[in-house]
């Protein structure tokens, strides 16, 4: 059987355990959404790169139309 003091030294061990590993989870949730939120920012100034050449292609085919 346990002692007071026993009981609360296993009680204090198993929430440092579980801290540990909320702070771990909560890190690499962050360094994912990290991540991705790179990801999407690239994948926009992409699109904007493509949408300006696809204007720029558009109006020399107009001018070259007259």
């Amino acid at each position: 059987m346990l002692s007071s003091g026993q009981t609360s030294n296993v009680f204090l061990i198993t929430l440092g355990i579980i801290g540990v590993f909320g702070i771990i989870t909560f890190a690499l949730a962050a360094a994912t959404l990290g991540t991705l939120n790179k990801r999407y920012s690239n994948l926009d100034r992409d699109a904007d790169i493509v949408r300006n050449l696809v204007k720029e292609i558009n109006a020399r085919l107009s001018s070259n139309g007259e």
